[in-house]
């Protein structure tokens, strides 16, 4: 059973809906989150990452969901953290 703010977007902003759907879609899947683990506690700073091996392992299946990834930050927990749930300071690469 999952709990509204979870799953009730309403309140998400426009301008945040596409990072907030890959965002679920990363924490939804065994696969994304597998190489996301790999992510974890690598700093992206610019164009170079992208042959970051996770982060180039991960653009394969979703290109967007890995520079929003990588933007959101190297130490998230995508199966317990919601995306309601992160800071004020996430970030999206399309706003």
């Amino acid at each position: 059973m999952l709990l509204r703010e979870e799953w009730d977007f309403s309140q998400i902003p426009l301008a945040e809906l596409k990072a907030c759907f890959l965002y679920e879609y990363a924490r939804e899947s065994p696969t994304v989150r597998r190489i996301a683990e790999g992510m974890k506690g690598y700093e992206y700073t610019d164009r170079d990452d992208q042959f970051e091996p996770n982060f180039f392992k991960l653009s394969r299946y979703n290109y967007d969901c890995a520079v929003l990834l990588a933007n959101v930050g190297p130490d998230l927990n995508l199966a317990a953290t919601p995306w309601q749930a992160l800071d004020d300071t996430k970030t999206s690469p399309w706003q």
